[in-house]
């Protein structure tokens, strides 16, 4: 039986980083993104613009959308822009329920050639690593309103115990 391993595809969209998802907006691929994303801004000391292929999506999960607030961050201070390509209007509703839904573009562009394929290495556990690009993200989405404290903040505190057992345990 085969394992599923996501993969995500990049390349440039002239100077601009352009990331396809390949329609799982998830955990599982979070981390792989967020690692992209950080090259690219390493290698990009200007001004810096993301495109997220969305394709396919019709939803998002939590840890997937802190991630992106934290991209979006890291781009703006720069005077860039993170752009969500071919979000679904399903896919919109998701960021919408987050109090994500006016923080990135959304575009409708062609997928540049020449993307290069890069698995994204996850497991049936997540490693401490994992959870703590999970508490990154979920800390992110707690931080934008109320509501949403209300929503992730048990969700925080509960990976910040995990955490806390892992170091137990090591």
């Amino acid at each position: 039986m085969p394992v599923d391993i996501p993969e995500i595809q990049f390349g440039s969209l002239g100077d601009a980083l352009y990331v396809d998802v390949q329609g799982r907006p998830t955990q599982r691929v979070a981390a792989t993104v967020a690692r992209v994303v950080d090259d690219y801004l390493s290698a990009h000391k200007e001004t810096a613009v993301c495109t997220i292929e969305l394709a396919g999506a019709d939803w998002i999960d939590s840890t997937f959308a802190g991630c992106l607030i934290g991209i979006y961050k890291r781009l703006a201070q720069r005077g860039g822009a993170l752009r969500l390509n071919h979000c679904a209007a399903d896919c919109r509703k998701s960021l919408a329920k987050m109090h994500l839904h006016n923080f990135a573009e959304f575009t409708e562009t062609p997928a540049p050639r020449g993307l290069r394929t890069l698995p994204c290495a996850t497991g049936d556990r997540p490693t401490p690593d994992e959870i703590r690009l999970m508490l990154a993200a979920h800390e992110e989405l707690a931080a934008i309103d109320e509501h949403n404290e209300r929503i992730f903040g048990p969700v925080v505190n509960m990976l910040r115990q995990q955490l806390v057992q892992e170091a137990g345990e090591s």
